[in-house]
């Protein structure tokens, strides 16, 4: 006997997961990133790294953030430009006397894309400089989706603004108590930062970023 059985129907507006993936590799060894993303817009990220080899690729979720002022340094510099990798945790920054678009381009070209690669994806502040029409058109002009945490976008708000500004407002803090040598102290804090396993992910970011152990001069 058979018994006819009606076909399972699609959920109506069902709420998707999103998962997006990256890694790295060098000829010490290769990893890889995760991130699932909750249709809340949350995040939840892991790192992890392979015994074996494989083909690079460009990276794909990086956050940019401006920090400061702090106390005007040598120079004029009172500001912190950071651009952080979402799955390795690695950090590149630049003190800055003024924030403005130029600068912001001139700084990715020359601290991720000519050693990273272009992102995919750009998350950042929703300051005057990262909504400006040449940051705006060079980040068009090199296919990087940019999305914002602020009240004005909250679509990208939860636990990546957290994740980001737990991260930046320790280094903020560290660099905020060397008071006016906060920038010739940067390459100290950075590299302390870099060679210590971070909490969020469980490993180090040096190790992540370039496949090898950190070793002190």
């Amino acid at each position: 006997m058979m018994i006819p059985v009606d076909p399972l129907k699609p959920e109506a507006n069902k709420e998707l997961w999103k998962l997006y993936t990256n890694g790295a590799t060098s000829k010490e060894g290769s990893g890889a990133g995760l991130i699932l993303q909750s249709p809340k817009g949350e995040d939840i990220t892991y790192a992890l790294r392979f015994d074996f080899q494989v083909s690079n690729i460009k990276a794909v979720y990086k956050a940019l953030l401006a920090v400061g002022p702090f106390l005007l340094a040598p120079g004029g510099m009172k500001f912190l430009l950071v651009v952080m990798d979402y799955f390795t945790k690695w950090i590149e920054a630049e003190p800055l006397a003024t924030v403005i678009g130029k600068q912001m381009i001139n700084f990715m070209t020359k601290n991720n894309l000519a050693r990273f690669g272009t992102p995919r994806i750009l998350t950042s502040d929703n300051g005057t400089q990262l909504e400006g029409s040449s940051f705006k058109e060079w980040c068009e002009d090199k296919k990087i989706h940019r999305r914002f945490t602020s009240v004005a976008h909250p679509q990208a708000n939860g636990q990546t603004k957290i994740s980001n500004k737990t991260i930046v407002n320790g280094l903020k803090k560290r660099l905020l108590r060397l008071k006016s040598s906060w920038v010739d102290e940067l390459p100290t804090v950075l590299w302390s930062y870099h060679t210590i396993a971070r909490s969020s992910i469980g490993k180090i970011p040096f190790s992540l970023t370039y496949g090898i152990e950190a070793v002190l001069p």
